[in-house]
């Protein structure tokens, strides 16, 4: 399964991404077949996370 193409609009968007009880607030910088390669905003470390264990994105308004 590829979530390519329906989270390609998310590309240079900051988000909040919810894994378990954590919230990661990033830019995400590419969208892989089997994860999101992110940038996190705090401390500007590139971030990547596997789609089967986030629960949800949360697109963060400008």
């Amino acid at each position: 399964m590829s979530y390519q193409h329906d989270l390609g609009c998310l590309v240079n968007q900051k988000v909040i991404i919810h894994i378990d009880r954590c919230n990661y607030c990033v830019i995400i910088a590419q969208i892989c077949p089997c994860y999101i390669r992110a940038i996190e905003l705090g401390t500007g470390n590139v971030k990547y996370f596997n789609f089967d264990r986030i629960d949800y994105i949360e697109d963060l308004l400008p």
